[in-house]
């Protein structure tokens, strides 16, 4: 993949993973079944900064089928054999208006989360098109998004033990390309109102209590994958310019070079075991 240069780099890896606030809680029961919540709330700064870039979007464009039921059971299929869609509502927080959802799942080692969340939300193509490119891989602005997908092994008894694993990803070997344009501080500034509002959050809640594990992040029942605010990560411009010299749109790489930063929760262990009972 080509390097992108700074406006480009910037929303897809940061504004359209996100310029919402984005959080997967994950329960799993003694059994290994259990529910996944997906909860997606759109920035309301979005389309004033869409306008802003020439694109002919409103609000309620931008918003238009993020909670489309038919396209909700796709995404069930695709987080493995087993899962269903369960019911879905809008919903409207102080950072702007969006959805959520909640699916079933019958055996957790069939299922994998893709945690890497660009193009859950259908985004324009370019300056002049009035409509949306659709979702998913290609969904931002014809660059591929990297699929980056947790997988699970469990072992009932009691305890049971749950183990997350984190997926193999190839991190690019070569930074931006020599002629990739200097960051502009008047983009950098137009840029800031986004990153209040982004965040991405993944999290595991078993039904029963904790028993034994290795993670970082515990609060009673529940173990932090990931949480990051990116309203507290991109408050220093240096961070923002290291972003924006970033190859790709792997969330691998974005947590490489913020994992140690104040507004971050990031399990880095290449396995997370959960024993509960």
């Amino acid at each position: 993949m080509r390097p992108m240069r700074l406006a480009t780099a910037l929303l897809a890896i940061v504004a359209l993973a996100g310029c919402m606030d984005t959080s997967t809680k994950i329960t799993v029961k003694p059994d290994g079944s259990g529910t996944i919540e997906k909860t997606i709330v759109l920035s309301s700064h979005l389309a004033e900064f869409a306008q802003s870039m020439g694109m002919k979007m409103d609000r309620a464009s931008l918003e238009q089928g993020m909670l489309n039921e038919e396209g909700l059971r796709t995404e069930a299929a695709q987080m493995g054999t087993g899962v269903a869609f369960v019911s879905a509502q809008k919903i409207t927080t102080a950072k702007g208006n969006g959805y959520r959802a909640l699916y079933s799942f019958t055996d957790i080692t069939k299922l994998k989360i893709n945690r890497n969340p660009v193009g859950d939300v259908a985004m324009p193509t370019g300056g002049t098109g009035g409509g949306a490119a659709s979702g998913g891989a290609g969904g931002s602005g014809g660059q591929q998004s990297v699929p980056e997908y947790l997988t699970f092994s469990f072992a009932k008894g009691t305890p049971a033990v749950l183990t997350i694993v984190e997926p193999k990803v190839q991190r690019s070997t070569t930074g931006a390309s020599s002629g990739q344009a200097a960051a502009d501080p008047a983009q950098l500034a137009a840029l800031k109102p986004l990153y209040s509002d982004l965040r991405i959050a993944l999290s595991i809640e078993v039904q029963g209590k904790i028993t034994e594990t290795n993670a970082a992040f515990v609060s009673g029942s529940t173990v932090t994958l990931m949480d990051m605010d990116f309203g507290v990560i991109l408050a220093d411009d240096a961070t923002v310019k290291k972003l924006s010299a970033l190859p790709t749109q792997s969330l691998a790489e974005v947590e490489a070079l913020v994992k140690s930063l104040p507004g971050v929760k990031l399990d880095t262990q290449e396995s997370v075991k959960i024993a509960f009972k």
